[in-house]
């Protein structure tokens, strides 16, 4: 089960938006004034770079963020560069610059975000399917899909969708809905960019989540995809996300059952799941299905340590008849290496790379 604790206090649509029509200058304070600090918001934990720039030169800054001291690394002109201090997340802080000339103050200038390390922002999958074997219809076309959610940070992988032990596959596995707190304001369409290509992802209200179907040119293996700055309200909408997603490499097949043939394998209730480029994925999936009359009657679903294969054992199966058809969908899976940089979550939004067969139950 997901959890839903949060990794901390959240800052509320209402307070970035008044960070963000707030005045450049509170008052006068010996005549000088601060016209911004960027980035304007950063972790709890601190360590953030920020650039406070004034209308006059600032010789000999001392700088706080309301309590705490700033470290400052460099001081230049009407600019001075500081390292921003450990402090409470969940909160915005005035800025305060004392210089040999006099101080400037500008309130609730930086805000403070609960470090999240180790917890994620978004959770969903981008994903190819690829059919094997001469046996289906022409009705079947591989195919791409993309789901994303977006919610404030909280401990989540997504193959906990698959199962709750590495190396096991289990019947009837499954999770009820998952309870995310949502961000509070949802833009209309979240972009990914690899190169100079562009994917875009509609929000659909009433799923609560980004959602489309992905082309051939959209899924590209062994890459990298940036989210790019979205939204109206800070940081969402000033924000570069590199390696957002992560694609698995090469090709990616089921070397056994022999499913790439002309007509679909004899399977038995035991099998070996083979399939080739061990450790290429961060982890394997797999769905195995059994039909009787075109009609789902059991699903298996495993989740794999990507060693190239899995033992899949007749005692995982309810049932298991002679001449039924089963489906065997197996997908390798890259991990993200991406960071928000306002408070150091990472994203849970993976890239599979899905094969496709069939065979009959022996």
């Amino acid at each position: 089960m997901l959890c839903a604790v949060l990794g901390g206090c959240w800052v509320s649509e209402g307070e970035i938006a008044s960070q963000l029509e707030m005045e450049t200058d509170t008052g006068d304070l010996n005549a000088l004034h601060i016209t911004s600090v960027n980035p304007a918001y950063g972790p709890s934990n601190g360590g953030v770079e920020v650039v406070v720039t004034l209308v006059e030169s600032c010789v000999d800054p001392v700088v706080h963020f309301g309590e705490d001291s700033a470290t400052v690394t460099q001081s230049a002109g009407n600019q001075v560069v500081v390292t921003s201090p450990t402090q409470g997340g969940g909160q915005s802080v005035d800025v305060d610059v004392q210089c040999a000339a006099g101080a400037a103050k500008m309130e609730a200038a930086y805000t403070v975000y609960e470090d999240a390390s180790g917890l994620v922002s978004s959770a969903g999958e981008f994903s190819w399917i690829q059919y094997i074997g001469e046996y289906w219809n022409e009705d079947a076309k591989d195919f791409g899909f993309a789901y994303l959610y977006l919610f404030k940070p909280t401990d989540f992988d997504l193959g906990r969708f698959y199962g709750s032990e590495m190396d096991q596959c289990v019947s009837g596995y499954g999770l009820d809905g998952v309870p995310v707190e949502l961000l509070d304001s949802m833009p209309q369409t979240v972009t990914l960019q690899a190169g100079s290509l562009e994917v875009q992802i509609p929000y659909v209200p009433e799923e609560n989540r980004y959602a489309t179907e992905v082309s051939a040119e959209e899924f590209i293996l062994n890459m990298d995809y940036t989210l790019m700055p979205f939204g109206a309200r800070a940081p969402w909408s000033t924000e570069t996300v590199n390696e957002f997603l992560s694609t698995p490499s090469g090709a990616f097949s089921i070397s056994a059952p022999a499913m790439d043939g002309p007509a679909p394998p004899n399977v038995y209730q035991s099998f070996e799941l083979v399939w080739p480029g061990a450790g290429q994925g961060d982890y394997v999936v797999a769905v195995i299905n059994r039909f009787v009359e075109d009609v789902v009657v059991e699903e298996v679903r495993c989740l794999l340590t990507d060693d190239g294969a899995h033992q899949v054992d007749s005692e995982v199966f309810l049932s298991w008849t002679k001449r039924e058809l089963i489906t065997i969908r197996l997908g390798r899976v890259m991990r993200p290496d991406a960071v928000f940089s306002h408070d150091l979550s990472g994203s849970g939004f993976v890239g599979i790379h899905w094969v496709l067969g069939a065979g009959i139950q022996n």
